[in-house]
């Protein structure tokens, strides 16, 4: 299925929210005025079936899915219905659109091409995020994390992180900023040149509503590019990280 969705100021700055519960979601920019929504569906369910009885009563098949397109004031905010279907989101934008994304299960959430305020999460995935412009936040539980930013924001702070997975960020030769590196059980790589900072572990305190005392104790590795700048955070517990130049 597929849906033109336009926008109501065309030629302006637009925002796109979407979020698959099962399933991926896949964003490509394109010169155009309006964001065209393809949807399609894999009931995995539907491949292994087999028949079976219980208490007398015979199963069949469940592939009910919903998917929600609303827009309002050059936003555009795409949701799914939990199901055991997945669901496939190919969405095509104008170039300057801000990309929020977000997946719980399924291969991955990709982006293209646009220009903006970026934030990018999966819990179950990895995130793709290629030829971009503007800011990204990235963050997964389990997958790759890969950004390739052609411009970035000035003095915009950004952040990378993976539990289970690589972290790998193409940034411009011509960076400017301060980093903070935690890789837990990976190593750290990269073709920038980076000043070292000596580092003491950071100790935060606070007391929660409840009275609770909570003490955090974080050490990373801290440095700085082309003299400093915004400050851009990297983690990863198990995975690498992967700093470098366009190539």
């Amino acid at each position: 299925q597929s849906f033109v969705v336009p926008l109501s100021s065309p030629g302006q700055p637009a925002v796109l929210e979407a979020s698959v519960m099962m399933g991926s979601i896949k964003v490509v920019g394109y010169e155009g005025s309006e964001v065209q929504v393809e949807v399609s569906f894999e009931n995995e369910d539907d491949e292994d079936f087999e028949e079976s009885e219980r208490e007398g009563l015979r199963r069949i098949p469940s592939n009910s899915a919903g998917v929600t397109i609303e827009e309002k004031n050059n936003k555009v905010e795409i949701g799914t219905d939990w199901s055991n279907e997945e669901v496939y989101l190919l969405i095509k934008v104008p170039y300057q659109t801000s990309v929020h994304l977000s997946g719980l299960n399924g291969d991955l959430v990709e982006v293209e091409g646009v220009q903006g305020t970026h934030e990018l999460s999966h819990t179950n995935g990895e995130i793709t995020a290629r030829n971009m412009r503007g800011s990204v936040i990235a963050n997964t539980t389990n997958g790759d994390v890969l950004v390739e930013l052609l411009e970035i924001e000035p003095d915009t702070p950004m952040s990378f992180s993976s539990f289970n997975g690589d972290v790998e960020v193409v940034l411009p030769a011509s960076l400017q900023a301060d980093l903070f590196m935690q890789a837990g059980q990976g190593d750290v790589y990269t073709d920038f040149d980076v000043e070292l900072r000596a580092t003491t572990p950071k100790v935060t305190q606070e007391r929660e509503g409840s009275g609770a005392y909570r003490v955090r104790m974080e050490k990373a590795v801290e440095g700085s590019i082309g003299g400093g700048g915004p400050e851009l955070r990297f983690k990863t517990f198990n995975g690498d990280i992967i700093l470098r130049k366009p190539k």
